[in-house]
């Protein structure tokens, strides 16, 4: 069963810190779009004005989303970002482009290229851009998971390219790609106080691997603020399904604008995962990565975000729940953060799927694991590239042929 919950309690989290104080009638089972119960402060969720079609719920959202077009037009017209920068929040913005006084400064400093490629691959129906940051020591994995995605018929994904030598390949197998430079700041303090990115496969837990791992919340920062909403995911992973009206869903139905797969191995207990989340263009959400951004901490992404997601009491997850109130620092607005079941949403942990002895086929190993609907499997929880290649192997889900260099069906999927 596959079918989106039409209600989780998280235990700890009041109404308001879903999506802000409801000033119109409760949606239910997402019958009206999220528009219908969004912020009272407006000015901050313009949403695309040729995005909103795809949200609207049996006409039960006329009135509020007629006052919230008239209340948008003027975002609509400048091109429509998903919010426009307040006074208020420049100063996280110029922390991270010092060089910009304003918006319109930030968008200046911007590869053309860079916007270009995001409006062509972002989804016309959801807004929605998944991201692969990858460098040339795992350029097999990244060929894997574009195979895999194409195999879905998943196009709204971008590879974000940490080296010279993987946007080259990328080119050469028509992958759309950007150099992870044109996602840094111009400044050299900048450049040279958060980047020194390894273009060789690194090892988890290296000072390299750590210095990749903190530039994805920094990209995933960049393309919340150029207006889409993201799907970050790595490159360990193979998607069984597609996920995205799953997540898109549950979005609107737990009014959720941060998803995060959860990587616990208990069955209670609920850790983020930074190898795959779903990051609504919410202002919250913004703020939130970019404060994760700027951090100094030297440990790897997933140790920062869970050190500061959802810390204060009681806002933390409730025992078994699926969900946590994070309290935004300074406004003290409040958002729900959501983990991902693991039955459809399986980690590395997962021996039944990954340390299975018997040479069962992958969809016996689902069903032994009892994940038979598993969206997707994540292969981490194991150290190195190459155990993580040989694992897909054993269970027969290699979509890239290195030989060839061209895209199969593997028959480990083909069975499922």
């Amino acid at each position: 069963d596959r079918s989106i919950p039409t209600t989780y309690s998280t235990g700890v989290a009041p109404e308001e810190a879903v999506y802000g104080k409801t000033e119109t009638q409760e949606c239910s089972n997402g019958e009206c779009s999220n528009v219908c119960s969004n912020y009272v402060s407006l000015k901050m969720l313009c949403f695309r004005a040729s995005r909103l079609c795809a949200s609207f719920g049996q006409g039960q959202c006329v009135l509020p989303l007629l006052v919230f077009l008239l209340f948008c037009t003027p975002q609509f017209q400048r091109g429509g970002s998903c919010f426009q920068v307040s006074d208020d929040d420049l100063p996280l913005a110029t922390r991270l482009w010092p060089s910009a006084e304003s918006e319109a400064e930030w968008r200046r400093t911007l590869n053309p290229e860079l916007t270009r490629l995001v409006e062509q691959r972002v989804s016309p129906t959801t807004n929605t851009i998944i991201v692969l940051i990858a460098n040339e020591g795992f350029e097999r994995d990244a060929f894997e998971l574009v195979c895999n995605l194409h195999t879905l018929g998943i196009e709204n994904y971008l590879v974000v390219a940490l080296d010279e030598k993987l946007v080259e390949r990328c080119h050469q197998h028509q992958v759309p790609v950007i150099p992870a430079q044109w996602l840094v700041s111009e400044d050299p303090e900048m450049r040279k106080k958060h980047f020194h990115l390894a273009a060789e496969a690194t090892v988890w837990a290296t000072p390299a691997y750590k210095e990749i791992t903190r530039f994805k919340p920094y990209a995933a920062h960049l393309f919340l603020l150029l207006g889409v909403n993201v799907v970050m995911t790595d490159a360990d992973i193979a998607w069984l399904r597609n996920p995205l009206d799953y997540l898109e869903e549950l979005s609107r139905s737990q009014r959720t604008p941060l998803i995060f797969q959860n990587d616990s191995p208990n069955d209670d207990g609920a850790v983020a995962n930074t190898g795959f989340y779903l990051a609504k263009c919410d202002p919250r959400v913004v703020h939130f990565f970019g404060t994760i951004a700027l951090t100094s901490s030297t440990n790897h992404d997933q140790a920062v975000i869970n050190g500061q997601l959802c810390t204060e009491s009681p806002y933390r997850v409730a025992e078994g729940g699926h969900a946590c109130t994070h309290k935004v620092p300074e406004s003290n607005e409040l958002m729900t953060v959501f983990f991902l079941e693991k039955r459809l949403f399986p980690n590395g942990s997962n021996q039944a799927i990954w340390g299975s002895l018997e040479k069962n086929t992958l969809g016996q190993r689902l069903a032994t694991a009892k994940v038979p609907d598993a969206y997707i499997i994540h292969n981490n929880w194991i150290v190195g590239e190459s155990p993580k290649w040989n694992r897909f192997k054993e269970l027969e889900i290699i979509f890239w042929d290195e030989t060839t260099e061209k895209c199969v069906i593997p028959k480990g999927f083909r069975e499922l």
